[in-house]
């Protein structure tokens, strides 16, 4: 008499119905006082720009949108300049406070992390003007925005 016992391996995955984001620092590099009317590009990073976690259980459209609320500053000196999001096709838009769409989803679909080619996404440019030698900075944010 042969007996045989069947092993079925059994697996439950239990979505935590959450979605996280987490975005790398970008950094534009150095200028001159000099520079002027010049588009930067962020410097290489290793991965994607924005890590993204979709563990939603009811996947419903959303829209992601990147702000820029504040200018470049060093203490309380304003860079002369605009953050602008590029397309692929190469249209861009100023970053500001009302927001910039980066990315949307439709029903079902899980929101997928963000990586841009080095000419789309946050460009850097400077303006005219004159501007102080310093360590310039500013805050973006994210924003999802789900669709009822």
């Amino acid at each position: 008499m042969e007996i045989q016992l069947a092993t079925t391996v059994l697996t439950m995955n239990f979505a935590d119905n959450n979605i996280s984001i987490k975005a790398q620092n970008w950094n534009y590099g150095s200028i001159n006082s000099y520079q002027n009317k010049v588009l930067l590009n962020r410097e290489k990073i290793v991965g994607n720009h924005l890590e993204v976690s979709d563990n939603r259980r009811e996947k419903k459209a959303l829209k992601l949108y990147l702000i820029q609320s504040e200018p470049f500053k060093s203490g309380e000196n304003v860079l002369p300049s605009e953050m602008r999001y590029y397309q692929k096709n190469g249209n861009y838009n100023v970053l500001g406070d009302a927001g910039t769409l980066v990315s949307e989803t439709i029903d079902g679909q899980s929101l997928d992390p963000i990586m841009w080619n080095d000419d789309e996404g946050p460009r850097l440019f400077i303006a005219d003007g004159h501007y102080v030698a310093g360590n310039y900075s500013t805050n973006l944010e994210w924003s999802l925005v789900e669709s009822i």
